[in-house]
């Protein structure tokens, strides 16, 4: 919430000498894009996969 508040404020209260920031994270946000899609993946098949139990002496 606090990052959309600041998205927004900054899109009313921005100064126009700030135009060039969206060149300097566009390549950042491209490579969230393409390896968030996969953490997301990794990590839901990290969350399905049985857990190892060691065995059990009797």
């Amino acid at each position: 919430m606090p990052l959309l508040t600041y998205f927004v404020l900054f899109a009313f209260a921005g100064q126009p000498f700030n135009n060039y920031w969206g060149w300097v994270t566009a390549p950042i946000w491209a490579f969230a894009a393409a390896y968030g899609v996969e953490g997301v993946h990794l990590l839901i098949l990290a969350a399905l996969r049985p857990q190892f139990q060691p065995p059990r002496h009797v």
